[in-house]
């Protein structure tokens, strides 16, 4: 070999061994995250069996005229409030949702504290969604998969670059664990956590995605998370009512996230000044469901598998529609680990399932089409929410192991997400970051923060050199990755579709660094 060719040789050897020790890392988070959320998922049905059992002896003691079970009951309710308050103190990172948290960590913004978060997620999220509060387990398991990654991370020690792109596959696989989805999860990490579609990310996002699907199984078993039956492919006279079933949904899914983002106007009274205050609300309503509508209470997929097989009349399904969403708004709101991914599914069916009962009793579509439109709306009314179609289509596939229903989804999704976009809908899990971001008194304090940004096709980053870019202050561009190889920018390097350019910058900047790809470019200015 001659010396010249020497260092070339040299950097596809550390590009080899690099890709390598991420999938390698990836599968090793893949599977602490399945250990993680298998561990979630066994106490999140220890908790649900406990109070069914519960509910069932108070119910029967207070029907033959002995109350204490019932007050014993409230006490219980009272202390799993101050319980909950106080873990949610211990670790703020881990109450709510958990999504736009590991959002924040990978802009940068936020540290992710994954021991902590571990243990008020697991062992809080199980409380909570036992007590029977109106909450899902997907978001919750996205930062249990995060945190796992870190975990990992930290274990191998890697730098700053290497952890960010585990913790996209780690909270993928926290996804891909709840779901039993691999390809789920990793769509879910790249198009919503990620915004990036690189071999860099993809790696370990598959690797873990695959391992922790692969781990949840040997405890859960392969079967798909929906029971629906009687599905067929949709015949082109039938397809054309999925079109305002998508308008439909996306214009239900922006109701859902303004009710989502207003409920802390509600929680804003003084008489809810108190955490505890608050979680004591959630809980007393979540009781009440408990034993007047038992359907309202968890994720809701015991609701949605019973709507698909025997779907109620319209009245019925309309009533439960605005209850579903009302009492997640209130169960979210109080603060609780506990993510509302699973209702939204709940509500997006139950509004398939409204929109379908209409049609089958004006004698527009048969019955036998009920199953369909309920999965439809699911699809479309996340993409309408979280403004992730790809995830949407891909997620209900998986789900349901209907694989010939990829058409109708991605019509759907498309069409929900354009209605949503067209109704001033946001992506929820963004504005709940920049919302957790303002309020934040303390975000993590690093002299500088390493992010990464892809060149897509058309950005009008294309073309401009290095000095020209509309940067904002104390950031620089540090490397550009290009066809495999690493440069080191001058101010006259020109930025091409396809790069992959490396910043150093304050963790403030982080995000904005993400939405630079859609910035306009900054006219020069005039001499």
């Amino acid at each position: 070999m001659k010396r010249s060719d020497a260092p070339w040789a040299e950097s596809l050897v550390r590009r080899r061994w690099f890709r390598l020790r991420l999938f390698a890392l990836g599968a090793a988070a893949g599977v602490a995250a399945g250990l993680t959320v298998s561990l979630y998922r066994f106490l999140i049905i220890q908790a649900e069996s406990c109070r069914a059992v519960l509910a069932a002896v108070t119910a029967d003691a207070a029907a033959g005229g002995q109350y204490f079970p019932a007050l014993a009951w409230a006490a219980g309710l009272l202390i799993l409030a101050f319980l909950l308050a106080a873990l949610c103190r211990w670790e703020p990172m881990a109450s709510g949702s958990g999504i736009p948290q590991v959002k924040g960590a990978l802009l940068g913004l936020f540290h992710l504290r994954w021991l902590r978060i571990l243990c008020v997620q697991i062992f809080g999220g199980a409380l909570a969604i036992g007590a029977g509060l109106s909450l899902g387990h997907a978001g919750p398991a996205v930062e249990i998969g995060a945190a796992s990654a870190q975990g990992v991370s930290r274990a191998a020690a890697r730098d700053r670059t290497e952890t960010q792109y585990l913790l996209t596959g780690g909270a993928g696989a926290g996804l891909a664990a709840v779901f039993n989805a691999p390809l789920t999860g990793m769509l879910f990490a790249l198009e919503e956590l990620h915004h990036q579609f690189s071999a860099a990310v993809i790696l370990p996002a598959m690797a873990a995605a695959v391992t922790a699907a692969c781990t949840v199984q040997f405890f859960f078993g392969s079967g798909t998370v929906f029971l629906f039956s009687g599905l067929h492919p949709l015949p082109p006279s039938q397809l054309l009512w999925s079109v305002p079933l998508a308008m439909v949904c996306g214009a239900a899914a922006v109701l859902f996230n303004q009710g989502l983002l207003s409920v802390r106007r509600f929680y804003g009274l003084p008489c809810f000044r108190r955490p505890e205050a608050r979680i004591a609300f959630a809980l007393v309503c979540a009781a009440l469901a408990v034993f007047f509508c038992p359907a309202l209470t968890g994720g809701g997929e015991a609701l949605i598998n019973a709507v698909t097989t025997f779907p109620p009349a319209f009245p019925v399904l309309l009533t439960l529609l605005l209850g579903k969403a009302l009492f997640t708004f209130l169960s979210f709101g109080s603060g609780v680990p506990g993510g509302f991914f699973f209702p939204s599914l709940t509500v997006g069916a139950l509004t398939g399932a409204a929109f379908g009962s209409l049609l089958t009793g004006a004698g527009l579509l048969p019955p036998e089409a009920m199953p369909d439109l309920i999965l439809l709306a699911m699809a479309a009314f996340f993409a309408g929410s979280v403004r992730a179609p790809i995830t949407g289509a891909v997620l209900l596939l998986e789900m349901t192991g209907r694989f010939d229903h990829l058409l109708p989804l991605a019509l759907v999704t498309a069409i929900s997400y354009v209605t949503s976009g067209l109704l001033g809908g946001v992506p929820i899990y963004e504005t709940l970051l920049r919302r957790q971001t303002a309020e934040r008194q303390n975000p993590a304090e690093e002299e500088g923060h390493l992010t990464t940004l892809l060149v897509e096709s058309g950005s009008p980053l294309a073309g401009r050199s290095a000095a020209s870019l509309p940067l904002p202050p104390h950031t620089v561009l540090v490397s550009i990755r290009r066809n495999e190889m690493s440069i080191v920018p001058d101010p006259s390097c020109l930025i091409r579709e396809g790069d992959q350019l490396l910043f150093l910058t304050q963790q403030p900047e982080a995000e904005f660094l993400h939405r630079l790809k859609d910035t306009p470019p900054v006219p020069a200015p005039k001499k």
